[in-house]
């Protein structure tokens, strides 16, 4: 999702989970950084917690570093083990030398810090 006002723009994440005080979000990060801001290709992102403190969010836990750009996440239990996982779909950097040649993965790991 693009927010375009006065020749600036600002991407949104599309899904955002409420946990009390607490929001889990993806951060999609550009190689470039902030050098091109209107630049919108992702090689790695991560899963993260912000915690609202009366004034502002602030990191509480992040995952690591997933390689390519994350579309999705949820938070579920899938195994019915105890505790959940997060699961996150990501798109697969570009490999070899042909256009074209992308994959996607559902990338599924148990997270105790993420209830």
């Amino acid at each position: 999702l693009r927010y375009e006002d006065a020749g600036e723009q600002a991407f949104v994440n599309v899904r955002v989970i409420p946990k009390g005080n607490e929001v889990v979000l993806i951060r999609n990060i550009a190689l470039s950084g902030q050098f091109l801001k209107r630049s919108t290709i992702y090689q790695k992102g991560e899963v993260q917690v912000l915690t609202w403190t009366g004034a502002m969010f602030m990191a509480n836990w992040k995952s690591k570093e997933i390689p390519g750009y994350l579309v999705d996440f949820q938070i579920k239990d899938v195994d019915g083990e105890k505790g959940n996982e997060l699961i996150v779909a990501v798109n697969l950097p570009k490999e070899g030398i042909l256009p074209g040649q992308k994959g996607s993965a559902l990338m599924v790991s148990r997270v105790e810090e993420i209830q």
